[in-house]
């Protein structure tokens, strides 16, 4: 498929479409750098990702996923949300029964991420609203995905509240009663409000 640069440079691509993260862990590490599935622009050297669904298997961790771009976000919410009404439209679902759905690459970070701390994701989506409930300015536009877990803390990356990416500290003791409340109330509103059937982000509350 052809891509086109920042600087308007238009060049050819092969884009990875399906990948098994167990037979090929390098990617774990392409993803977490922010490499995975980008191209080198030829002229300027800008990173290109192409607009393209990624279907993941990881076996060990028992999930699938499915990394929808960006520019298909509204598609892959008209599914979550009423999928008879999206397939009306003719439109063609962007994730396969059986995958969970992550949008951009911040949420696939995220999603990797959390995964392989053994953290849940309905409470960790939780958590980051509740951190996000007391941030400034246009909350649609900021950007919050786990980095790391270590010395009793979540470290996240924050975009979108400054020209610059920020990193943020969060008590893990924080997670985890929220991790407990949910396993007592896991029909509560907050829980309930940022899993929209299978897609679960606290996107789901500050992008209404």
């Amino acid at each position: 498929m052809k891509v086109q640069c920042l600087c308007e440079n238009k060049f050819e691509v092969k884009p990875i479409t399906a990948v098994d993260l167990d037979s090929d862990s390098e990617f774990i590490g392409k993803i977490k750098a922010g490499t995975f599935n980008g191209f080198k622009c030829p002229k300027c050297g800008t990173l290109v990702r192409p607009e393209t669904v990624i279907h993941i298997t990881w076996k060990s961790k028992g999930i699938k996923i499915a990394s929808i771009p960006e520019k298909m976000r509204y598609l892959c919410l008209s599914f979550c949300t009423n999928r008879k009404a999206a397939e009306k439209s003719g439109e063609k679902c962007p994730f396969d029964s059986g995958e969970i759905p992550v949008i951009g690459n911040w949420e696939l970070l995220d999603r990797v991420n959390s995964i392989n701390a053994g953290l849940e994701t309905v409470p960790l989506e939780a958590l980051k609203f509740l951190i996000l409930d007391g941030a400034k300015g246009d909350k649609s536009k900021i950007e919050i995905s786990l980095k790391s877990v270590s010395d009793g803390k979540l470290e996240f990356y924050v975009s979108g509240v400054s020209e610059e990416m920020g990193i943020i500290h969060v008590p893990l003791e924080l997670y985890e009663n929220m991790a407990s409340d949910y396993k007592k109330h896991k029909k509560g509103e907050l829980f309930s409000a940022v899993a929209s059937d299978v897609y679960i982000s606290y996107k789901n509350i500050v992008m209404e």
